[in-house]
């Protein structure tokens, strides 16, 4: 992992603001960096020994890394940033300009005193900052730390929207919680057919022989997605994965299916850390969002099955 960053001003590194907020972008960092470990709403402890390179050829240690979300106050887009660097000894948090603008779809424009986050085909606005003592800055930033449940009922709608939402439950089952919760709602049962289907009868798949005897020999990897209603932190799709051995399952909410590379990795880190061993497979279906993985894979020794 290359952690080169080049900082354009010194002080960005000199404790004259140790606590400043705002985020900067910048357009010579290779990774997102902040002095504050909240600003992290996942982390691990960094183990490796690479360091941050700066212009003035210091190096800077880093503590851990994570993945953070954050929403414009001004125009309520959420951003994610991947592989966010803790760096204490930094004074101002930066964003790097390659990386935001993969991770989100999005590219930058810069102006004489104001700065502007498009997305990708449509150059809608997502994102403005303004020159601030010589730095562009995104003044309305703010990290997303809490999370928040929202339910909706419909006063008057059919069975059948019912019987969808509950997981394709039996009509005993919904007419006993639309009594429970006091909704009406049309009792008139219409044709199902995902039950039909998925009541319909098939051959058994053959028992497999594979014994796995540890943690991550095989890790399996899905992606769904997108949902209609995006999560409170804006997301519409999640990766699962699943540990053959110990059945256990680690979900991460992500904003596009581009951000899996960079989910995986975090992934690897985490889950090695923890558990103590190595990360020796995964299985995916061969999808195109998993391509990217190829170099990585090979780098570190995991085999791909599809």
């Amino acid at each position: 992992m290359g952690l080169a960053c080049r900082l354009a001003s010194l002080s960005l590194i000199m404790p004259g603001n140790p606590h400043d907020p705002l985020w900067y972008p910048n357009s010579g960092a290779s990774h997102h960096l902040t002095a504050q470990s909240n600003n992290l709403s996942t982390k691990t402890p960094y183990t490796g020994s690479e360091k941050v390179s700066i212009g003035n050829g210091s190096r800077l240690p880093i503590h851990s890394i994570g993945i953070a979300t954050y929403t414009d106050l001004s125009t309520h887009n959420t951003f994610s940033l991947t592989n966010l660097l803790h760096v204490p000894s930094i004074s101002k948090n930066l964003l790097s300009v390659s990386r935001f603008a993969r991770e989100n779809f999005v590219f930058f424009e810069f102006y004489p005193d104001m700065c502007f986050v498009k997305r990708q085909g449509t150059n809608e606005i997502l994102l403005q900052g303004k020159l601030d003592d010589g730095l562009y800055v995104f003044p309305n930033l703010v990290h997303n730390t809490s999370c928040s449940a929202y339910v909706s009922v419909v006063p008057s709608s059919t069975y059948n929207i019912w019987h969808s939402r509950f997981g394709h439950a039996q009509p005993k089952v919904i007419h006993q919680i639309m009594k429970h919760c006091n909704i009406p709602y049309t009792a008139t049962r219409e044709f199902c057919t995902a039950c039909v289907i998925g009541k319909s009868h098939q051959q058994p798949f053959h028992t497999s022989q594979t014994v796995y005897s540890k943690p991550l020999q095989l890790v399996f990897i899905d992606i769904w997605g997108p949902s209609y209603t995006p999560a409170t932190n804006g997301a519409c799709y999640y990766i699962a994965f699943v540990d053959a051995y110990t059945k256990y399952v680690w979900l991460y909410l992500i904003h596009s299916k581009a951000q899996a590379l960079y989910v995986f990795q975090s992934f690897k880190l985490y889950a090695e850390k923890q558990t103590g061993f190595s990360l020796l497979s995964i299985q995916t279906d061969n999808a195109k969002e998993f391509l990217c993985f190829k170099n990585f894979l090979s780098i570190h020794g995991i085999t791909h099955i599809v």
